[in-house]
């Protein structure tokens, strides 16, 4: 997920703002903990998982 993220940035040519990186990679971690919390508000903690990159990803568009 986090090599996806990566090249959606190189592709964009926001290689240069490593931040975007940093921040995806400090705050999934951070999902992966409380997926089983934050599943109440998803069918599955695999669905927000799902949902939550691909906002993250979408954003770089």
């Amino acid at each position: 997920m986090i090599w996806t993220s990566t090249l959606q940035i190189r592709k964009h040519g926001y290689f240069g703002d490593l931040g975007f990186i940093i921040l995806f990679v400090g705050i999934l971690p951070l999902y992966a903990i409380n997926l089983g919390a934050m599943s109440l508000f998803a069918d599955s903690p695999f669905t927000f998982l799902a949902m939550f990159v691909s906002d993250v990803l979408y954003r770089f568009e």
